[in-house]
């Protein structure tokens, strides 16, 4: 004997039409959220995983997070991290360059590189340099006299005497020596030249406090492909199992 049971399975049906049409919208808010904690994992790696020194917020700030749309013009969901630097117009992406090894090149005469003896007289690396300390300060030099210009503040442009200052007192900075009627560059025995300073009272001690040269080469410090990737990796199934949950305790049943 036959036995018919009928079974009304409009709504189940309805509720799978729902779930399609909330796909793009769950895959835009994952994407989004998968992009949000890629930027700040990004944030932290820039004091836990890469060398820079940190003296504000703007390298930090400039880590950006563009969120994914649903109704995106092309038809593709997509957020990305991204670096930008367009809130200064004369501001440069200078973290895509530490993302791998790479040569930089003198834009005029020379590279001015501070070296470890310039920061200890700054207070440390975490230091600004003061403009009294930089390297055309520096060459202006003399333990008799020495002004230097204002780059920066509401006195940018007038000229400061330092000679009463307390991080250059009692220091002569130079660069070359007299030798045979003329100057000769003073520089390491592996030819690196540079800027050297000594206490004034000292003739013998003296250490290079900046280093000249035409190029250098800058290894990888910023990790950020790598942290965006590995974060992406091990939050995108949680955040996807999370969207769904949350969208069917807002009252979606089968």
């Amino acid at each position: 004997m036959p036995i018919t049971v009928k079974l009304d399975v409009s709504k189940a049906v309805e509720a799978a039409r729902t779930l399609k049409r909330q796909v793009p919208f769950i895959l835009a808010k994952t994407l989004t959220d998968t992009a949000k904690q890629a930027q700040a994992a990004t944030k932290t790696s820039l004091t836990t995983k890469s060398a820079f020194t940190l003296r504000n917020t703007w390298t930090e700030s400039s880590i950006r997070a563009k969120p994914a749309s649903k109704d995106s013009p092309n038809g593709r969901i997509e957020a990305d991290v991204h670096t930008d630097f367009s809130r200064r117009s004369d501001a440069t992406d200078y973290l895509a360059l530490q993302e791998d090894n790479y040569v930089k090149m003198a834009a005029h005469a020379y590279l001015c590189i501070p070296t470890d003896a310039l920061y200890a007289l700054c207070g440390g690396r975490r230091s600004i340099i003061p403009d009294s300390l930089k390297p055309r300060a520096l060459l202006n030099f003399s333990d008799k006299q020495f002004s230097y210009e204002v780059t920066k503040g509401r006195n940018k442009g007038t000229r400061r005497s330092a000679g009463k200052g307390p991080s250059v007192r009692g220091w002569v900075f130079f660069n070359s020596y007299p030798v045979r009627g003329g100057r000769e560059f003073l520089h390491t025995k592996s030819g690196a030249r540079g800027i050297w300073g000594r206490r004034a009272n000292d003739q013998k001690a003296f250490l290079m406090y900046v280093m000249v040269r035409q190029t250098k080469s800058t290894r990888g410090r910023f990790h950020m492909e790598q942290v965006v990737r590995e974060t992406a990796e091990s939050s995108w199934q949680a955040n996807w199992d999370k969207n769904w949950a949350d969208m069917f305790a807002r009252g979606i049943r089968f």
